[in-house]
């Protein structure tokens, strides 16, 4: 059987033979076409389209063009004719048709010279196609063919680049690697590996972009490098979260650029990083500084939004409006065009100006909804536009402009038909057509669409309320008890659950009853009457009818009458009775209608007083004195006693009847309030008479006596019993008021019984069940302090910025800002505290806690590093707030600020102004010692000695403040060399203070004062017996860094690392913590542990990036660098250290920029930096620029260049001296360079 797979000839002709047949076959035919005879008038045709097309007539060029290579097939300007087709439908914009046009010129004439320039022309028909690939692997095929034309590095680039753009990532970045080998000289390879980071930065590999960028300033020299890669490298860092060397970057582009559209992005970054770190004056600083460089209008646009969201953000609404004055919407994206109108409308509604408010919401409403940010910003939430929607609404609505609002409604619903705020605007469409435009049935099919669409929103009880009021205003009664009744069963914890009780009894308990039933017994009764007038006074028959039905004013016209016509004693009485309880009834009605009725209640009151004054014991006087005692509970304060008592002899003579329940409440409620502490026999009454009500389970009164009883018993501290009491009540069917208000004091029981994730379980049940009213704002409080209470600070974060979310406005407006500033500083997190704090400071100035917030915000930016602003705080807390406890403490806390410094004469000002101008002050006694060892530190001893006595005379208790005088007076005496007059007051300290906290001190200073008298053995028993008669004290860091010391001295390399590893051990980012980690990276270099070294460094760098000793960190990690033998890393270091370097240390950075290229074995790169060192760099004391001429002799000596070298020793004789140390080296190397052979 044949095998039908077999190869024909033709297919088994290799493919590259096969393409090597075309390409002939293609250059022949440019061959033939090149040789082919000219035709003239092809040569004019060709001429006159190329005219064409160079004065810019391209319609007119095309046209000529098609003609002429339909007329001439063979001529000899065919293949410039494609080409010059191809550029003419570019510059039309008919990419399609240059495409086609530049594939034909590039099948056929794949040897023509214009080849490379036409696959260019090519690549970016296809790119303006957005056909990437295809314009990318046009471009490698220039290169593949072109190798060396001019074109091919750019095209090489582009290759990259549209690979990028195609997202074919690894592709792209293999084509710029490619380019930078193959074109190392071109000028594209900085823009080639800055496109290779960008890659990195777009897939978020940070990492892997910043050691590119890295690379890249190793490569180019600095005189190359642009601006565009100092941002580069700049925010890779940052988005590393090395704000440190981020700032540092962006603060080098400014002063090689410090104008141009980088360096105002630069400065736009710099602004966000120095306000993240709770500097907001000096982030607007920045933002001031790109608008003085006149950028663009978009840029100052961004510019405008900052700096108004930067001042919202700490509460300063007037710079916040004065900020968005510079914004320019006509020439802004929509993006922030939003945020702009949303933030004007925001402002203008927060200063009162409706009209202002609604126009800028109509602007924000008007832009497309694709553009709406769904995230929240840094001062405006999330749904910009569906806000503006909503609040633009509510203006509307509340200046009566109905109409309008309702349109607003209409439009957001057709827009956004699952909308964040489709509920909110629904109810208040609803509200519209019932309050405004008087429209009940529309309003109840909008009160329905929200109940079934959303009945988990916390609108459904407004709109069940407001479905009820629908129907009572169409006079649809029936409907609208039932309403009301669901209402009362469905939400009966809601705020409006009041109103609906009332509502439903003005339906229920006083509207006359029609039914048939009612309307037979009154027809009866006027029949019976009329037949037989004799049997019983017609007036009174029918008063008693007309109660029955409910009809009260019917009733008591009635029994008025019946009154008139003269009874008997009985039938008197009776009439008397219906009279009063009618007038009580309407009383009541009008009272449920908020209507004010005291001519029903005094009429009442007549009646049932009549009842009583005839002194007759029957019902009907029961009943009267009940009523009357209900008169008087809404006039008489609720806790008085004569209306207690009698409501108590009411109840003791009716004690077994049940629609008591109320005044049973009524009563136990008013004797708490009556009730002494030590009061046990109304202890008990209380406790009886709430147990009853709550076991009679009468639905209406049966939680609250639960609730009172729950209350009652936690006041009480029977923690146990109230508990539960308040598991009985969440046990209820009916959730009302009372039952929210139990759960909410059942899981502050729990909190306070450290029962953490009980109270959250509580918590959370509370609020899926009454999701709708204020108690679940409430639960989500009563999370917040639970997760407080349990120390879980960043879930307490989390439901701060969950509630700051959900608010209506900017961050901050929910009134959380002093407790987050509080959370924020307990869990580190110390920029955003100091914001919190500065936002309440703004927001509420007045405000008792106002002085606190800016002392907060004053320690925490002194204990970030910055020591200056937290100066300024200090002072600003000083003069704002002159009498305020906080005022003393800032005064001090700036004492002890300048203290720290070493500025002892400027603390020693600030403590005894104190002592001046605030005798009485509880902090007088701290100032008073600051200033004894301000003293000390000066070395004014005898007023110091004069002082401490004084102190010791009016503190007498205050033992440990004159230890640290004994101290302080010991140290003054080391500080004058008198050792022996130190270790006589340490010993006495010891002594005096033996067996107290205090008596370290006196130890410590005698340990190191036999230290420097060289008394090693006496001096190592007492220091390292102070961590055992003294564990776990406040000054053992201290101790150990001097013992630590002592080892580092004579090399004890082991004991010194245990040391200072218990000094970091047991501190917390003190300045006994920095001190730790310093002395420990010197001793890991001096041993040569580099790596470790070099760790420590840069976590030192990384916690203190503002402290004082980082640049000589950095420093360090720069020569550990060196040590390790990474150069190029080094370099870059010294190089970003450079521009922050002193005229003092910039020659020291500038040596070992030098000295690290000469250990690499770049001899010619390390002399030409070395000799920087001499002839650029300032003279300093240490003589930088003698060892950089020593060490760039030795690079000329390792290059053989003998006579430079000779040159340069002889150099550094002739300018220290023979006789000098360096002269004597310089003279031993001129020796051996006696014989040196020159190189080549």
């Amino acid at each position: 059987m044949m095998n039908d797979n077999r190869k024909t000839p033709a297919r088994r002709l290799p493919l590259a033979m096969r393409l090597a047949g075309i390409i002939i076959l293609t250059a022949a035919l440019h061959v033939r076409a090149q040789t082919t005879a000219p035709n003239p008038a092809a040569v004019d045709d060709y001429l006159y389209a190329q005219k064409l097309y160079q004065e810019g007539y391209h319609e007119l060029c095309v046209s000529q063009l098609e003609a002429f290579l339909q007329r001439y097939p063979d001529a000899a300007e065919l293949a410039d004719g494609w080409r010059l087709l191809g550029q003419a439908s570019l510059a039309l914009r008919r990419y399609a048709a240059a495409e086609q046009a530049l594939r034909q010129f590039d099948m056929r004439y794949p040897l023509h010279p214009g080849h490379a320039e036409a696959l260019l022309l090519l690549a970016e028909s296809q790119k303006l196609q957005r056909k990437f690939q295809e314009a990318a692997l046009t471009c490698q095929r220039l290169v593949y063919f072109h190798p060396r034309s001019e074109q091919a590095p750019l095209a090489a680039y582009q290759a990259g680049e549209l690979f990028l753009q195609a997202g074919e990532m690894e592709a792209g970045r293999t084509s710029l690697y490619e380019m930078m080998d193959k074109y190392a000289a071109s000028p594209l390879r900085l823009q080639a590996h800055l496109l290779l980071v960008q890659s990195f930065m777009q897939s978020n590999d940070y990492q892997r972009g910043l050691q590119e960028a890295e690379r890249l300033f190793r490569i180019f020299p600095a005189s190359e490098l642009s601006v565009q890669a100092y941002f580069v490298r700049a925010r890779l860092q940052e988005a590393l979260g090395q704000f440190q060397l981020a700032e540092e970057g962006y603060r080098t582009l400014l002063q090689r650029y410090p104008k141009g559209e980088w360096s105002r992005r630069a400065r736009l970054q710099l602004s966000e990083i120095v306000f993240a770190r709770g500097e907001v004056n000096g982030a607007l600083t920045e933002l001031a500084a790109i608008e003085a460089d006149a950028p663009a209008a978009a840029e100052l646009n961004v510019v405008a939004l900052r700096a108004a969201a930067m001042n919202l953000t700490i509460g300063r609404t007037p710079a916040a409006a004065e900020a968005l004055k510079k914004f320019e919407s006509s020439l802004a994206d929509s993006t922030s065009r939003l945020t702009y109108f949303y933030m004007q409308g925001s402002l203008a509604e927060q200063a009162g100006n409706a009209a202002a408010a609604r126009a800028a919401y109509q602007q924000a409403c008007a832009l497309p909804a694709s553009f709406e940010p769904q995230t929240a910003a840094v001062a405006a939430p999330a749904f910009l536009r569906q806000r503006s929607f909503w609040r633009n609404a509510q203006l509307a609505y509340a200046a009566q402009d109905y109409t309008a609002a309702q349109q607003v409604c209409r439009q957001y619903r057709r827009e956004y038909p699952n909308g964040e705020f489709r509920a909110a605007l629904l109810l208040l469409e609803a509200d519209i057509q019932r309050q405004g435009l008087h429209n009940p049935a529309h309003a109840q099919k909008l009160y329905f669409d929200l109940l079934e669409d959303y009945p988990a929103s916390a609108q459904v009880d407004e709109a069940q309320f407001g479905l009820a009021e629908s129907f009572a205003a169409a006079g649809e009664r029936q409907m609208a008890r039932l309403q009301w009744q669901r209402f009362l069963q469905l939400y009966a914890a809601s705020e409006l659950a009041p109103a609906a009780g009332r509502q439903l009894r003005l339906l229920t308990e006083f509207e006359p009853s029609t039914a048939p039933e009612t309307m037979r017994q009154l027809t009866e009764t006027v029949l019976q009457l009329s037949s037989n007038p004799g049997a019983e006074p017609a007036a009174l028959a029918l008063a008693r009818l007309h109660f029955q039905r409910r009809d009260f004013e019917a009733a008591m016209r009635s029994s008025r009458a019946a009154l008139a016509a003269g009874l008997a004693a009985g039938a008197q009485r009776e009439a008397t009775y219906l009279l009063g309880v009618s007038c009580y009834q309407l009383a009541e009605r009008e009272r449920l209608a908020g209507r004010q009725a005291p001519a029903w209640r005094d009429s009442a009151d007549a009646a049932l007083q009549s009842l009583l004054s005839e002194g007759t014991a029957d019902r009907f006087a029961a009943h009267a004195n009940e009523l009357l005692i209900r008169l008087a509970l809404p006039d008489e304060a609720a806790a008085a006693p004569a209306l207690l008592e009698r409501v108590d002899l009411l109840l003791s003579n009716a004690a077994e009847a049940a629609g008591l329940d109320d005044l049973r409440l009524w009563a136990a409620v008013a004797r708490k309030q009556l009730a002494a502490p030590a009061d046990s026999v109304a202890a008990r009454q209380i406790v009886l008479a709430l147990q009853r009500v709550a076991a009679a389970e009468n639905p209406d009164y049966r939680n609250q006596a639960l609730w009172e009883l729950a209350d009652w018993q936690a006041k009480q501290k029977n923690w146990d019993a109230a508990r539960k009491t308040l598991e009985l009540l969440r046990q209820s069917p009916r959730h009302d008021v009372a039952q929210a208000r139990g759960q909410l004091l059942l899981a502050r029981s729990l909190r306070r019984q450290a029962e953490y994730d009980a109270a959250l379980a509580e918590l959370a049940a509370l609020q899926e069940r009454f999701f709708y009213c204020a108690y679940a704002d409430s639960a989500r409080q009563e999370r917040l302090n639970v997760l407080i209470a349990a120390g879980r600070w960043q879930e307490a974060l989390r439901a701060m910025e969950e509630t700051r979310e959900a608010a209506d406005d900017y961050a901050g407006s929910d009134g959380l800002d002093l407790q987050r500033g509080k959370l924020q500083e307990a869990s580190g997190d110390y920029g955003p505290a100091i914001h919190a704090y500065l936002r309440f400071l703004e927001q509420h100035p007045h405000a008792p806690e106002a002085p606190a917030a800016l002392l907060a915000a004053a320690k925490l930016t002194r204990q970030v590093g910055a020591e200056g602003l937290a100066a300024a705080y200090f002072e600003e807390c000083r003069r704002r707030f002159p009498q305020s406890p906080e005022s003393e403490q800032a005064q001090l806390q700036l004492a002890a600020l300048r203290y720290d410094q070493g500025e002892f004469s400027e603390a020693l000002g600030l403590a005894v102004a104190f002592m001046q101008e605030r005798p009485d002050s509880p902090l007088f006694r701290e100032a008073m010692k600051k200033s004894i060892l301000c003293l000390y530190k000066t070395k004014n001893v005898t007023r110091a000695e004069a002082e401490a006595k004084a102190f010791r005379e009016r503190f007498r208790d205050d033992r440990e403040s004159l230890a640290d005088f004994q101290y302080a007076a010991g140290e003054l005496a080391l500080q004058e060399k008198n050792f022996l007059q130190a270790e006589e007051i340490f010993k006495k300290l010891g002594r005096d203070y033996r067996g107290s906290d205090a008596g370290i001190l006196g130890d410590y200073g005698l340990g190191k004062a036999l230290l420097i008298q060289n008394k090693t053995k006496e001096a190592l028993e007492t220091l390292t017996a102070i961590p055992g008669r003294y564990p776990k004290h406040p000054f053992l860091p201290t101790v150990y860094l001097g013992l630590g010391d002592f080892y580092l001295a004579n090399q004890q390399w082991d004991n010194a690392i245990e040391a200072f590893n218990q000094v970091v051990e047991d501190s917390t980012f003190d300045n006994n913590y920095k001190v730790g980690v310093r002395s420990l990276i010197d001793v890991y270099d001096r041993i040569g542990l580099k790596d470790r070294a070099l760790a420590l460094a840069r976590h030192y760098v990384n916690r203190f990036p503002e402290d004082s000793k980082v640049f000589d960190l950095r420093m360090k990690i720069a020569l550990l660098l060196n040590d390790l033998q990474q150069y190029d890393d080094a370099i870059a270091l010294l190089r970003r250290l450079k521009p922050a370097a002193d005229a003092t240390t910039e020659p020291e950075v500038q040596y070992y920029i030098g000295k690290s290229h000469m250990n690499a074995g770049r001899f010619e790169s390390a002399i030409a930096e070395l000799l920087r060192v001499k002839f650029f760099s300032k003279p300093t004391k240490l003589p930088w620029d003698v060892i950089a001429l020593y060490d760039a002799a030795i690079c000329y000596t390792r290059l053989g260049n003998c006579t430079r070298a000779r040159q340069l020793f002889q150099r550094i004789v002739r300018e220290q001296g023979a006789a000098s140390e360096f002269g004597r080296f310089a003279n031993t190397k001129i020796a051996e360079l006696g014989n040196c052979p020159e190189a080549n």
